[in-house]
Formats: structure tokens, sequence, C-alpha cells
């Protein structure tokens, strides 16, 4: 039975453990254990670059087809970053009369 304290690397869960360690670089490229561990693990950063490109396309994708999907990230971003209107409407920028309040007399 299995140690559960033991972590254990996937490329051994799935049948493709590494190979002699004392084995020099050379002798580990011409070695058939360790080359199914590097062919391994080359698939799976392949396959893990793929699933994160995907998961990153599925933002575009949603704001460019979901109105619902676009109205909840604006809300979520309004709830985030909210405005500061009051400071925008007090301010005025300098030379700016068309607000400014004239006498008449």
């Amino acid at each position: 039975m299995d140690d559960p304290g033991v972590q254990r690397r996937p490329g051994a869960v799935l049948g493709f453990p590494e190979g002699d360690a004392a084995l020099t670089g050379a002798e580990r490229r011409s070695d058939a254990t360790w080359r199914r561990h590097f062919v391994f693990g080359s698939v799976r950063a392949v396959a893990e670059e793929l699933g994160m490109s995907h998961y990153a396309c599925n933002f575009y994708i949603y704001v460019s087809t979901s109105s619902l999907f676009r109205r909840q990230l604006t809300r979520t971003l309004a709830a985030l970053f909210p405005r500061c209107d009051d400071a925008r409407q007090t301010a005025q920028p300098p030379g700016d009369l068309s607000s400014a309040h004239t006498s008449r007399v």
C-alpha cells in the first residue's frame, strides 16, 4: 500500500517514471525510460499551455458574445473602482467660467 504522505510525480503515476538519477546527461538521452519521461514532460507542457490559452480566450469570447456577462462585468468593476463623482463635479479646470455665477447689478 502506498504511503499517503509521499508525494508522487505526475509522470510516475501515469506510467512515465524518471530513469536512473545516477546517469549522465548523455546516458539519459539514450536511456528509453528517460526518453519516455522527457516526451511525457514535453507533451504535458504543451497540453498545459493549450489549456491556459483556452482559459484566457474564454474571457474575450464572453465579452464579445454575452450582454449579460458584459453587464455583470461592468457592475463588478464599478463596485471595485467607484468613481469620485462628487470631486469631479466640484472641480473645474482653470479658466472654465461656464458655470461661474455672475451677479447682475
